[in-house]
């Protein structure tokens, strides 16, 4: 069993968390009516909009970091 996780130690965490996050997704139509009840429409599109541009500027870090890393070892993977 250490073995296993030894050598898949990424891949299982990344499972994990894909799991927990379709949970997430599962039971989320089910929490509708207290959420509206909580956020109202107006910071709803505001704090969407925060942490849709938050996610872009991540995503260009991390494409960032990959491109650059290349030009430093060659390494395709």
């Amino acid at each position: 069993m250490n073995s296993i996780w030894k050598n898949n130690r990424y891949y299982i965490i990344l499972l994990a968390i894909a799991g927990v996050l379709t949970f997430f997704m599962a039971i989320a139509p089910y929490f509708q009516d207290p959420f509206v009840a909580l956020l109202k429409i107006i910071p709803y599109i505001a704090w969407h909009n925060v942490f849709e541009l938050s996610c872009i500027v991540i995503a260009v870090c991390i494409f960032c970091v990959t491109y650059y890393s290349f030009e430093l070892n060659r390494n395709f993977r």
